[in-house]
């Protein structure tokens, strides 16, 4: 797994992490936001760090410190009913999607559900507000610098393409995908685009990427955005069933 986080970890960094939940779940439309042939349980947050875990929350909530990449603990194996991943695209490379995979599926109890959440970052569709391409010409051109900065650790940004495979060849049984553009929901199109653009700084900020050039890029996208410019994302929804 990457050693550094890709992302800041600050009150700034946690807000767009909860606005970017609002959005998503909004865009799936799962009521509870998992997939409806899942049941509702008891929740368990996991993360590789306590940085980020709320103060406040639901009396059938807690969170404990988990880096999906060694070994399971004991008191984990196999003692998940559902897992519920997403956005791991800036903490995997190569064959440690494999192994993550496999590593979830010994995490569940023999017939538990895994639904894994992902987005192809990596071919966002960009639409003009107006007859003016510079509009897009702004957002792609952020988006490639991120794209760029990412190349060199492993990062490819589109894994979310190949999940069933991933999930198929950890033994996962009952693999289905859902996938659905960001923009299936016209009047959250601004605020996931003011989101993506928080994330791209992120990933700049915490890549020395020149100050001077990062702030230039992230006006301009913003200038983009409010003169109507908008993109699509396709967020890759994917659940598989252990053996029971």
């Amino acid at each position: 797994m990457v050693q550094v986080y890709t992302l800041p970890r600050d009150p700034a960094e946690s807000a767009r992490l909860d606005e970017q939940h609002q959005v998503w779940k909004a865009t799936l439309d799962y009521p509870e936001l998992l997939h409806p042939r899942i049941s509702l349980h008891n929740y368990i947050g996991l993360d590789i760090s306590a940085a980020q875990y709320p103060l406040v929350y639901p009396s059938n909530t807690s969170f404990d410190v988990l880096n999906i990449l060694e070994p399971v603990p004991a008191k984990y194996e196999g003692y998940f009913d559902v897992i519920h991943v997403r956005l791991l695209v800036l903490g995997l490379v190569g064959e440690q999607w494999h192994t993550t995979a496999r590593i979830l599926l010994a995490m569940l109890k023999p017939g538990g559900f895994l639904q894994w959440e992902e987005a192809d970052f990596a071919h966002p569709i960009y639409h003009s507000g107006s007859d003016d391409d510079t509009t897009c010409s702004a957002l792609e051109t952020l988006t490639n610098h991120a794209l760029a900065v990412s190349q060199p650790t492993g990062w490819l940004l589109d894994e979310s393409t190949l999940l069933p495979g991933f999930l198929g060849l950890a033994g996962f049984v009952e693999v289905e995908e859902r996938v659905v553009g960001s923009d299936a929901v016209p009047e959250w199109r601004e605020r996931f685009m003011r989101i993506g653009i928080k994330a791209f700084e992120g990933i700049l900020r915490i890549s020395k990427f020149d100050e001077g050039a990062r702030v230039r890029l992230v006006k301009e996208a913003e200038k983009a955005v409010d003169e109507g410019a908008w993109g699509e994302t396709k967020f890759h929804v994917v659940i598989g069933r252990k053996k029971a």
